[in-house]
């Protein structure tokens, strides 16, 4: 038996300078039907100021983007907007990065070579006010 969604749907903000990658997480998510795509930015200065502009839940960007990176993102939005949660989607897994963000504030870490169903789990994770770290 299918039921729809109950609720509000999760307003997601998608950042990422790679089109292919982009379009990928759009395309993943797009398939969800309690989640809506509310905007689109391939540099940090634009994906901070469509968070400011739109209020999403969730903010999922890349880490690497041109103007701001994602862990100077974080931090502001954490500042500006604290409902607003961010996941940062990463390819690295080293400590540097682990360290950035936990003090970027950002409730989650998914790594770029993770599966799909890892991102599904850590948007609900991150939107039920808890955290995610892959």
């Amino acid at each position: 038996m299918d039921m729809a969604f109950p609720g509000p749907k999760i307003q997601v903000l998608l950042a990422d300078d790679h089109p292919m990658m982009l379009l990928g997480v759009k395309g993943l998510l797009s398939t969800q039907e309690h989640i809506e795509i509310v905007g689109e930015a391939a540099a940090g200065d634009e994906a901070l100021r469509l968070a400011r502009q739109l209020h999403p839940d969730i903010v999922i960007m890349d880490i690497s983007m041109p103007t701001l990176n994602g862990f100077e993102v974080a931090a502001r939005l954490k500042r500006d907007l604290p409902q607003t949660k961010v996941i940062l989607l990463s390819m690295h897994d080293e400590r540097e990065y682990v360290d950035q963000f936990i003090h970027s504030g950002a409730a989650g870490y998914v790594l770029k070579k993770g599966s799909p169903k890892e991102l599904l789990v850590a948007i609900e994770s991150v939107n039920k006010g808890g955290a995610y770290f892959s």
